[in-house]
């Protein structure tokens, strides 16, 4: 892969982040301190509740547990006078900041009361929206299947029952992530350009920023590292844009994993140190587990060993005390298993290592069981247990095998699948053709009817112009004759008249002589 000028590109990132962040942040200040301005002056109605609203969306992804207080304040008031939307959207945001701060019944006994108010109510778009919620607590809790039940249910639902693009586009970005834990990597990324094609006549940019992120990881984990740094650049520019910490330590993340997976750990470290305070910011500690374990692993690499390990023990704590989130747990104990082994201390690593297998196992994550497998045959083999450091070396491969050939397996029926589709398409378009061709022929054939018709009804006008043109000079004729007849009885007259006139002249003129 060809990357640009990897310090300018990241100073002109950096200076760009920083002024856009700054406007960014100011806007949103001015909107917030509007918005309070109003909170303290409403009187106690629907309006102050929806208010409350607001200064959650506001405060949840920078002051969460401001963001909490304001939820619980608009809960209160919405019981107060009876506001039933209100109380069903309160209990939701509550236990959003739940499921955020990872503590999960309680989430859950809220997302539970939201389910319940909007039913009552018939608010479909909001019920989805809660139920995409819960599948995402199914997805960090590894409960991959219940997850998976989850997604394909509502995405019936919204595509049948109550057409829905929105809820639509989330389902199967979700969908997308769940079968990428799963390592039906092909599946995943199916998923997830359905969500990005839909996300694209939406233009939702807060969404597509996660779908942007879930084709990274996809495409990440199915080795395909240029579309993985195509994505990753589409996701960080969006990110910067919106302005959005929460996206953009997030995007960070991604695209120091893509420079990281090509080998590049150096260029990939500022983006994680980059990373780390927006997630400290904004007190989000699976990210910050997250992001802790990438920094590690990348110092480990970069041969700051004893400082990678540092952050990689802070995000196993993170990851076991705060996030509650297995798999980041799983990442944690590979990375400080495979970091100890770098400074040989293998009884170390071993420890890590075993736990990482147990908790790979439990969730079913194949791709990080395999992972841990590796590096404890590399333990054992420093610890001169060549018999322990075979098998563990044969389980990782048969594990990697198992991995690559399901991959392909999936991939094969993906492609029979494409084929299949696409030679229905095909035939589709060959019929349509056909009843094209023979819709032409009917179409042809109504035309010559109707202008044989046509042509008759002519014909047939004119024969009766015709006709009636003969019998109008018969007519006029006839008259003619009649006329003809009545001027020669006319001269007769005359002419009968003129005699009588001479005959009566003649007599006088004769008795003239006589006298």
């Amino acid at each position: 892969m060809k990357f640009i000028n990897m310090n300018s590109f990241l100073g002109l990132l950096l200076l760009a982040s920083t002024l856009s962040l700054q406007f960014m942040n100011a806007q949103d200040n001015k909107k917030l301190d509007s918005l309070l301005k109003v909170y303290n002056s409403q009187k106690d109605d629907s309006t102050k509740v929806q208010t409350s609203i607001a200064i959650f969306e506001y405060y949840f992804t920078i002051q969460p547990k401001i963001a909490f207080n304001y939820a619980q304040e608009g809960k209160e008031l919405a019981e107060k006078i009876n506001y039933n939307y209100g109380l069903s959207k309160s209990h939701f945001l509550i236990g959003r900041y739940f499921s955020k701060t990872r503590i999960i019944d309680s989430a859950n006994y809220y997302y539970k009361k939201a389910l319940d108010g909007y039913s009552k109510l018939n608010k479909y778009h909001e019920i989805g929206i809660v139920k995409h919620a819960i599948g995402l607590i199914q997805l960090f809790n590894g409960e991959y299947d219940k997850a998976l039940k989850t997604c394909n249910e509502q995405i019936a639902n919204y595509s049948r029952n109550y057409l829905d693009s929105a809820l639509l586009m989330r389902f199967y970005n979700l969908k997308a992530n769940i079968l990428m834990r799963q390592t039906d990597y092909i599946a995943g990324i199916e998923n997830a350009l359905t969500a990005y094609k839909i996300n694209k006549k939406l233009k939702d940019s807060t969404h597509m920023i996660r779908v942007l992120r879930s084709l990274s990881d996809l495409y990440h984990y199915s080795g395909n590292d240029k579309k993985t740094y195509e994505y990753d650049l589409k996701n960080l520019s969006l990110a910067r844009k919106m302005g959005n910490k929460t996206d953009l330590a997030v995007a960070l993340n991604n695209i120091g994993n893509s420079l990281y997976v090509v080998n590049k750990p150096k260029e990939a470290l500022p983006y994680f140190e980059e990373s780390l305070p927006l997630c400290v910011e904004i007190e989000d500690f699976s990210l910050f587990s997250v992001t802790s374990y990438n920094l590690g692993k990348t110092l480990v690499d970069l041969g700051q060993i004893d400082k990678g390990i540092k952050y990689l023990h802070k995000a196993l704590e993170v990851a076991v005390t705060k996030s509650k989130t297995p798999l980041y747990e799983v990442w944690a104990l590979n990375g400080l298993g495979r970091a100890y082994n770098k400074i040989n201390k293998p009884e170390k690593a071993l420890n890590f290592l075993n736990k990482a297998i147990l908790i790979a196992d439990s969730i079913g994550n194949k791709d990080d069981e395999f992972e841990a497998y590796k590096h404890r045959s590399k333990s054992y083999e420093l610890l001169g247990q060549n018999g322990k450091a075979l098998a563990d070396y044969k389980t990782y491969k048969k594990i990697n095998d198992s991995v690559y050939n399901i991959a392909k397996t999936k991939e094969i029926e993906g492609l029979t699948i494409k084929f299949e589709t696409e030679k229905k398409e095909q035939q589709i378009v060959l019929q349509k053709k056909e009843i094209n061709l023979l819709e032409q022929k009917a179409e042809i054939s109504n035309l010559q009817r109707i202008l044989l018709g046509v042509a008759f009804l002519l014909s047939l006008i004119g024969f009766y112009a015709l006709r009636q043109k003969l019998k109008r000079n018969k007519l006029e004729k006839e008259k003619l004759g009649l006329e003809l007849d009545f001027k020669k009885k006319e001269l007769t007259t005359h002419a009968l008249h003129l005699a009588k006139k001479n005959e009566v002249l003649e007599g006088l003129k004769q008795k003239a002589e006589e006298l």
